[in-house]
């Protein structure tokens, strides 16, 4: 094992050992003042009343140089005069001044010996314990007695880092290889893969087998040193991907307007339902030359009348016989039920009967029914389109086998999946994966609720996946562990639009600090007392970058939270949608 790995392996030890009896003239420019709030663990080292300290173990609020048994060990002056003892004697010996080692002698971190012609240091407590006779032992190496003895060979000054930008890939697909993270003065890079040998920085290969691979990359230096390292990539069967002209992205209006030359689908918001059936649209729906419009209905704040209205046959055809005519009049070419939800999910007082689930299928197999009828009178299609909850208890509950028949569009509201208001720990709003550290039940993820609807039998060109352009606000947050994140919050804040939070970042109106969360692949900002969960370009590439890769079409939740089309562009540019307006 090289020296530098078995360092590696004995970190937990080394961090209760420290480090003592360093003489050089030291250089402190580097180097941070001491701080009684700061937490430090062994190898740590700063600066106090104009000397460097170095940590033996983990320590807090202790003050250097209190105590001579404390956890602080004194490197150095800063201004370069050291009051410690020197390496070397009078004489160029390093050893001249230091006694031999004594089994009946008691040492303690700092203390020095001379035995079998070497110098050694204490790290610890020690007495009759031999130096050199394990490398797990107190005493630590420091130089040969001999004057001019062969300076000792340095340590390998090559590290190879291996990097893949996937780790599963489909059969046939490229995976590209990087080595640019290795350090060193680095000769050469050699890439094994399988009985494959590639050779280079950064290097691509594909797989024609399903499997999991090894690829271990070999790094070799100028002076015939060596470092290896090695990761694992697993290849599987190509999904069913559907084969689309344009990847579908859906924009919400919301407070804003969508701009349709970056869309394909402009979701106009809010129509309302009367208990009876009846359908009062917005103002001013109207079509759009660039994309498909459709009229959404319902809304958190519109949804009482759907439960009515599912439950009589009478009030269901009259429903979808004023959709027809909606979408008629306005020449329009679709309609969303968004309603909030069925089943005991809603608002607090919405109506809801024991069977509100069946009638939200019924509903939707009217619609589909004077839908075609009316798409083949007119020779044209009228697409129907629901928007569902994401979490997978709002989704048990539904008739899935007839409903993917048929929706055109399952539109996934894949976030709120912590709100403030309902949960008591901060949290992710939007996750894309679940972090394995969050807290019991509040498991809710992007990727799970897609794989959920998946594993009911749709076709993933079928299942939307939502993005937020906005953000969540947790206050009151009661601690800083993990940087405030699955920590107690007594209070929510107002949700905040992309636009207002890239505004407090990009002008330096906040002290807010952002935090990157890489299981569950989205930011958030904390600044001790308020966190915000929300996404920025970093997440919206890294969500598009899976819509694309598993044929999920897209909506955001709205346009009038990103008014400079940020995110929106970062959707498009993930998607190589920028063709479609002329960019």
């Amino acid at each position: 094992m090289k020296r530098r790995n078995l360092l590696k392996s004995v970190a937990g030890i080394a961090g209760i050992t420290g480090v003592s009896g360093l003489s050089s003239a030291t250089d402190c420019s580097d180097q941070s003042d001491w701080a009684a709030s700061a937490t430090y663990t062994g190898g740590d080292q700063v600066v106090y009343d104009g000397t460097l300290y170095e940590a033996s173990w983990w320590t807090r609020g202790d003050e250097p140089g209190a105590s001579q048994w404390g956890p602080w060990e004194e490197v150095g002056s800063c201004d370069g005069n050291n009051d410690g003892d020197s390496d070397e004697g009078r004489d160029g010996n390093p050893c001249a001044d230091i006694s031999q080692w004594d089994s009946g002698k008691t040492y303690t971190g700092g203390d020095r010996a001379v035995f079998d012609d070497s110098l050694w240091e204490a790290s610890w407590w020690t007495q009759d314990d031999e130096p050199g006779a394990s490398q797990w032992g107190p005493w630590k190496e420091i130089d040969s007695c001999e004057s001019d003895s062969e300076p000792q060979p340095p340590e390998d000054d090559v590290d190879a880092v291996v990097d893949v930008n996937a780790t599963e890939i489909e059969v046939g697909k490229q995976v590209t290889l990087d080595a640019s993270n290795s350090t060193g003065d680095i000769d050469t890079y050699t890439w094994t893969v399988g009985d494959r040998e590639l050779t280079g920085v950064e290097t691509t290969t594909s797989f024609e087998e399903v499997g999991t691979y090894e690829v271990l990359l070999t790094v070799s230096g100028a002076d015939g040193e060596t470092d290896s390292a090695s990761t694992t990539v697993t290849v599987e069967e190509g999904k069913d991907t559907p084969d689309w002209d344009e990847h579908p992205v859906m924009g919400y209006a919301g407070s804003g307007n969508v701009n349709n030359e970056k869309v394909t689908h402009d979701i106009r918001t809010f129509a309302s339902v009367s208990n009876d059936g009846t359908v009062n649209p917005p103002w001013g729906l109207s079509s759009e030359p660039n994309s498909k419009v459709i009229l959404s209905i319902g809304g958190w704040n519109n949804s009482d009348g759907f439960p009515q209205t599912a439950e009589d046959p009478a009030s269901r055809e009259r429903f979808a016989s004023q959709c027809v005519e909606i979408m008629r009049e306005n020449n329009i070419d679709g309609v969303d039920l968004d309603w909030e939800f069925p089943g005991d999910f809603g608002p607090d007082g919405l109506y809801s009967p024991p069977d509100d689930v069946q009638n939200f299928t019924k509903l939707v197999a009217e619609c589909r029914r004077q839908f075609d009828e009316a798409a083949a009178e007119d020779d044209t299609e009228y697409l129907l389109t629901a928007a569902l909850n994401g979490t997978i208890e709002m989704l048990e509950p539904l008739e899935h086998d007839e409903l993917s028949e048929h929706l055109d569009y399952a539109k996934m509201m894949t976030y709120d999946y912590n709100s403030p208001v309902f949960v008591d720990n901060t949290n992710h709003n939007s996750p894309l994966y679940t972090n394995p550290n969050v807290p019991a039940g509040r498991d809710g993820s992007i990727h799970k609720s897609l794989t959920y609807m998946l594993d009911q039998g749709w076709d993933r060109s079928q299942v939307v996946m939502g993005l937020a352009f906005y953000g969540r606000v947790f206050q009151g947050v009661q601690s800083s562990d993990n940087n405030g994140l699955f920590q107690p919050a007594s209070g929510s804040g107002t949700p905040m639009s992309f636009n207002e939070i890239d505004d407090l970042i990009g002008q330096g109106l906040t002290d807010h600090e952002r935090y990157w969360d890489d299981e569950a692949k989205v930011p958030y900002l904390f600044d001790g007392d308020e966190l915000i969960s929300y996404d920025d370009e970093e997440s919206i590439a890294t969500k598009a970058e899976y819509a694309r890769e598993n044929g999920h079409p897209i909506m955001f939740w709205a346009a009038g939270h990103d008014p400079d089309e940020v995110l929106l562009d970062t959707v498009n540019d993930t998607l190589d949608m920028r063709n479609r307006y002329g960019n």
